[in-house]
Protein backbone atom coordinates (compact mmCIF):
# COMPACT_ATOMS: atom_id res chain seq x y z
CA UNK A 1 0.00 0.00 0.00
CA UNK A 2 1.12 3.30 -0.82
CA UNK A 3 -0.15 6.81 0.50
CA UNK A 4 1.18 10.29 -2.29
CA UNK A 5 0.83 13.61 -0.22
CA UNK A 6 3.16 16.28 -1.10
CA UNK A 7 5.59 14.12 -3.67
CA UNK A 8 6.07 11.66 -0.23
CA UNK A 9 5.34 8.04 -0.83
CA UNK A 10 4.57 5.74 2.59
CA UNK A 11 4.08 2.28 2.76
CA UNK A 12 2.53 -0.23 4.76
CA UNK A 13 0.99 -3.65 4.98
CA UNK A 14 -2.49 -3.81 3.94
CA UNK A 15 -4.67 -3.34 5.91
CA UNK A 16 -6.51 -6.62 5.48
CA UNK A 17 -3.48 -8.65 6.18
CA UNK A 18 -4.25 -9.59 9.83
CA UNK A 19 -7.88 -8.10 9.86
CA UNK A 20 -11.09 -9.60 10.11
CA UNK A 21 -13.57 -8.94 7.51
CA UNK A 22 -15.93 -6.04 8.96
CA UNK A 23 -13.01 -4.49 10.68
CA UNK A 24 -11.23 -5.03 7.32
CA UNK A 25 -14.22 -3.12 5.87
CA UNK A 26 -14.59 -0.35 8.07
CA UNK A 27 -10.38 -0.17 7.50
CA UNK A 28 -11.23 0.25 4.16
CA UNK A 29 -14.18 2.89 4.05
CA UNK A 30 -12.19 5.27 6.84
CA UNK A 31 -9.26 4.68 4.33
CA UNK A 32 -11.32 6.25 1.37
CA UNK A 33 -12.73 9.20 3.60
CA UNK A 34 -9.55 10.24 4.98
CA UNK A 35 -8.02 10.38 0.91
CA UNK A 36 -11.11 12.06 0.03
CA UNK A 37 -10.04 14.34 2.38
CA UNK A 38 -6.71 14.74 1.20
CA UNK A 39 -8.11 15.27 -2.05
CA UNK A 40 -9.94 18.25 -1.51
CA UNK A 41 -7.32 20.13 -0.06
CA UNK A 42 -4.71 19.02 -2.81
CA UNK A 43 -4.37 20.01 -6.47
CA UNK A 44 -2.24 16.49 -6.95
CA UNK A 45 -4.28 13.25 -5.86
CA UNK A 46 -4.61 11.53 -2.59
CA UNK A 47 -4.15 7.80 -2.38
CA UNK A 48 -4.29 6.56 0.98
CA UNK A 49 -3.42 3.20 1.60
CA UNK A 50 -1.06 3.20 4.85
CA UNK A 51 -3.20 2.61 7.33
CA UNK A 52 -0.51 3.76 10.03
CA UNK A 53 0.25 6.98 8.02
CA UNK A 54 -0.48 10.05 11.09
CA UNK A 55 -2.58 12.26 10.59
CA UNK A 56 -0.46 15.60 11.08
CA UNK A 57 2.98 14.62 10.85
CA UNK A 58 2.33 12.01 7.86
CA UNK A 59 -0.65 13.17 5.98
CA UNK A 60 -0.52 16.92 6.68
CA UNK A 61 -4.14 16.87 8.55
CA UNK A 62 -5.03 20.21 10.51
CA UNK A 63 -7.95 20.53 12.76
CA UNK A 64 -10.43 21.57 9.23
CA UNK A 65 -9.55 18.58 7.22
CA UNK A 66 -10.03 16.66 11.09
CA UNK A 67 -13.91 18.12 10.99
CA UNK A 68 -14.56 17.16 7.43
CA UNK A 69 -13.56 13.70 8.53
CA UNK A 70 -15.90 13.51 11.06
CA UNK A 71 -18.53 14.50 9.02
CA UNK A 72 -17.94 12.52 6.45
CA UNK A 73 -17.41 9.30 8.49
CA UNK A 74 -21.09 10.35 10.60
CA UNK A 75 -22.33 10.92 6.40
CA UNK A 76 -21.09 7.28 5.98
CA UNK A 77 -21.86 5.12 8.78
CA UNK A 78 -25.36 6.94 10.54
CA UNK A 79 -25.51 4.11 13.00
CA UNK A 80 -22.63 5.15 14.72
CA UNK A 81 -24.60 9.54 15.56
CA UNK A 82 -22.83 11.78 16.18
CA UNK A 83 -19.21 11.68 16.36
CA UNK A 84 -17.36 13.68 19.46
CA UNK A 85 -14.17 15.50 18.44
CA UNK A 86 -13.40 15.82 22.42
CA UNK A 87 -13.51 12.05 22.57
CA UNK A 88 -12.19 11.30 19.27
CA UNK A 89 -9.01 13.50 20.04
CA UNK A 90 -6.78 10.33 21.62
CA UNK A 91 -8.03 8.28 18.52
CA UNK A 92 -7.04 10.66 15.77
CA UNK A 93 -3.02 9.78 15.25
CA UNK A 94 -3.72 7.69 12.29
CA UNK A 95 -6.17 5.68 10.52
CA UNK A 96 -5.83 2.50 12.67
CA UNK A 97 -5.89 4.27 15.78
CA UNK A 98 -9.28 5.86 14.48
CA UNK A 99 -10.37 2.82 13.23
CA UNK A 100 -9.88 0.94 16.62
CA UNK A 101 -12.29 3.88 18.14
CA UNK A 102 -14.94 3.75 15.54
CA UNK A 103 -15.13 -0.65 16.40
CA UNK A 104 -14.83 -0.08 20.43
CA UNK A 105 -18.19 2.32 19.64
CA UNK A 106 -20.38 -0.57 18.36
CA UNK A 107 -20.44 -4.10 17.20
CA UNK A 108 -19.54 -4.12 13.45
CA UNK A 109 -21.44 -7.27 13.43
CA UNK A 110 -24.86 -5.65 14.03
CA UNK A 111 -24.05 -2.51 11.41
CA UNK A 112 -26.22 -2.84 8.51
CA UNK A 113 -23.88 -3.49 5.19
CA UNK A 114 -25.24 -1.17 2.60
CA UNK A 115 -21.87 0.58 2.86
CA UNK A 116 -20.69 -2.65 1.12
CA UNK A 117 -18.30 -3.92 3.61
CA UNK A 118 -18.03 -7.26 2.26
CA UNK A 119 -17.22 -5.79 -0.91
CA UNK A 120 -14.62 -3.13 0.75
CA UNK A 121 -13.04 -6.84 2.01
CA UNK A 122 -12.94 -8.37 -0.73
CA UNK A 123 -15.87 -10.58 -0.87
CA UNK A 124 -17.80 -10.95 -4.18
CA UNK A 125 -15.10 -10.04 -6.43
CA UNK A 126 -13.35 -12.83 -8.78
Amino acid sequence: MTIHRNGRQLTGPSPGAVLDRPVRGLLELVSAEVAAVLADQAPEPAVLADPDARFYDDLGFDSVMLMQLKYRIENRLPELGELSLSEMVGSLVSVTTLVEYLTDLTDLADLPDPHGFADLAGEGRP
